[in-house]
C-alpha cells in the first residue's frame, strides 16, 4: 500500500536508474487528467510499460502503466478513468504536499 509524503520540489535534482530491488518510487503528478498524468520523479525511475499503483487519501487504490520515459518524467496511464474528486486530490496533493509515493505491482505471468 502507498502513502503520501512530503518533499519539496528543489530535491528534484537528480534521477536514478531503476535498481531491481526498487519497489517505490517518490515522484510529482503533473498535468493531471482523467486518463493520467504526466509523474516527475524524485529518485528511482521505472521503466516503460512498469505497472505501478498509488493511494489517495479517501479513494480506492489507483492502478496503471508507465507509456513513456524522458530522464527523470513519465507519461503514467491510469487503468480506470479517475473521477472529479479524485483527480482534484490528486493535482491538489502534488501543489501543496509535492511528493506522492508509488508501489511497484508484482508481475503475474500469463498462462
Amino acid at each position: 500500500m502507498t502513502t503520501l509524503t512530503a518533499a519539496p520540489m528543489s530535491d528534484v535534482d537528480h534521477v536514478n536508474v531503476l535498481a531491481p530491488e526498487t519497489t517505490t518510487f517518490r515522484a510529482v503528478a503533473r498535468h493531471v487528467t482523467h486518463d493520467g498524468c504526466q509523474f516527475v520523479f524524485r529518485e528511482a525511475v521505472p521503466g516503460p510499460a512498469q505497472r505501478l499503483t498509488l493511494v489517495l487519501e479517501g479513494h480506492s487504490p489507483v492502478s496503471g502503466v508507465v507509456r513513456w520515459i524522458v530522464t527523470d518524467r513519465a507519461g503514467f496511464a491510469f487503468d480506470h478513468g479517475l473521477d472529479a474528486e479524485a483527480m482534484a486530490e490528486l493535482s491538489n496533493r502534488s501543489a501543496l504536499v509535492s511528493e506522492i509515493e508509488l508501489q511497484l505491482e508484482p508481475v503475474v505471468a500469463n498462462d
